[in-house]
């Protein structure tokens, strides 16, 4: 069961991939079950996102999108903000192309539009080079 449920859960068993880049193509192909499977992906993020928000004791200064999906799917940032945040969102700085270029030349993306309480930020992630670094620190002895 566990093999069988890991290979055939998620977006795996949804859209038939485990690439969210792939199922975000089919959706906007009109795929249905790429749709889904991106429906599903959004409501969870949603959930999670809004229940922490709903715990802390105020407002928090910023959400911060980061990694692949984050950096690179306006799609999926917009989604993420709707309904609750959707006043936050400046569409016209959401877009992919805008992001990357932000991101290019100072490692973060503004996307907020000044008009909520929350800003919205999209940060560049290097996990690579940051698990390079403490691999070479632990190798050094230099610890953790």
């Amino acid at each position: 069961l566990g093999d069988g449920a890991r290979a055939r859960s998620g977006l795996m068993g949804m859209a038939g991939t485990r690439s969210m880049r792939q199922v975000l193509a089919g959706a906007a192909a009109g795929d249905a079950h790429c749709i889904l499977a991106r429906d599903v992906y959004i409501h969870r993020l949603v959930f999670q996102l809004h229940g922490h928000i709903g715990l802390l004791s105020r407002a928090p200064d910023a959400i911060v999108f980061t990694g692949g999906v984050g950096e690179a799917s306006a799609i999926v940032r917009s989604l993420a903000c709707s309904p609750l945040l959707s006043a936050s969102l400046d569409v016209s700085a959401n877009r992919d192309d805008e992001v990357a270029a932000a991101l290019a030349r100072h490692g973060y993306a503004d996307i907020s539009s000044g008009k909520g309480d929350i800003r919205l930020l999209v940060v560049s992630t290097n996990e690579e080079a940051y698990i390079a670094a403490q691999a070479y620190r632990a190798t050094r002895g230099d610890g953790w």
